[in-house]
């Protein structure tokens, strides 16, 4: 009798789980379509999911807003990029990575007044410690920047270097 009325218990409080939906349009499209287009048909995604987690449990966590230090992408250095197009319509708010090294600090502190204009949010995906993190945003003019690893971003995009804009048409420098 106690087992059923356990059993009984537990799954009626079950069924009073309700989904909350914050918006359908009802045009809601899967976004898989999307992402084929960002990756090659010669990388195997599969890999580049195990080495990402992998590489999430050392590298850098963000755990309840926390950001531990160092961040690194090692796919990533600074240097110069060549400017290209790029078809990337869904992309809507313009990207930019930058490391914790002085060219990016130069490009930065040059580009951050046209960044904010554009409402462009920048990654820092090469920084040792938040004191530097905090001199980029110095001379940020309000643009936002995220310590964060960007590993498989340049995979994707075939990035190799940094200080780089990422844009709907193109990546420059």
């Amino acid at each position: 009798m106690k087992l059923i009325l356990i059993f009984c218990v537990f799954f009626s409080s079950s069924s009073f789980a309700v989904l909350n939906v914050l918006h359908d349009s009802g045009e809601s499209v899967p976004i898989r379509p999307f992402l084929d287009g960002l990756v090659p048909a010669n990388i195997d995604m599969d890999s580049v999911v195990r080495e990402a987690k992998k590489m999430s449990q050392f590298k850098y966590q963000i755990i309840s807003g926390t950001t531990y230090f160092p961040i690194e992408t090692p796919e990533m250095s600074a240097g110069k990029v060549i400017h290209r197009k790029m078809n990337l319509p869904t992309f809507q708010t313009p990207l930019c990575l930058i490391g914790d090294d002085r060219f990016s600090y130069e490009w930065f502190s040059n580009m951050s007044e046209k960044l904010a204009q554009f409402n462009t949010v920048c990654m820092m995906v090469d920084v040792a410690n938040p004191g530097r993190v905090d001199q980029f945003r110095a001379v940020a003019n309000g643009v936002e920047i995220i310590p964060a690893n960007a590993s498989e971003l340049a995979i994707r995009l075939h990035l190799n270097h940094y200080p780089v804009l990422i844009s709907k048409g193109r990546v420059e420098q």
